[in-house]
């Protein structure tokens, strides 16, 4: 009886980080990706200082988790993300829209890919 005991409290401590990891990753990616396509929508209207402004906050938004999702997501994907957000940066230092939106395209993408994949969802786990 006590084995069956401590398996519960170990399978309910790792369902409720399973959960709670889930949430958190999905919220704080989300402020991320708000910001980023804020900032996308500004460059594509040619409006410069709003849109470093807004990938300004997507940067902080996700600098903020990065410890974070570095410790549980594929730190592939962690990665790219952290390497688009530098390119980014720099074509909008240097006015390159072109770049800026098909990388800004790509990096939402992937944050959706993300969020998604955090889904309890029969395809995510099989």
């Amino acid at each position: 009886m006590k084995h069956i005991l401590i398996a519960s409290g170990i399978l309910a401590v790792v369902l409720a980080f399973c959960i709670f990891s889930m949430c958190f990753i999905r919220s704080s990616a989300a402020k991320t990706l708000d910001a980023l396509t804020a900032s996308y929508e500004y460059a594509f209207e040619q409006n410069f200082p709003s849109a470093s402004a807004a990938l300004s906050r997507a940067e902080q938004a996700w600098k903020q988790r990065e410890s974070y999702f570095s410790a549980v997501l594929a730190h592939d994907e962690v990665d790219q993300v952290a390497t688009d957000l530098a390119q980014l940066r720099e074509y909008i230092r240097v006015r390159d829209m072109d770049d800026f939106l098909a990388t800004a395209a790509s990096l939402m993408e992937t944050i959706r890919h993300m969020r998604q994949v955090e889904l309890p969802l029969s395809y995510n786990i099989l």
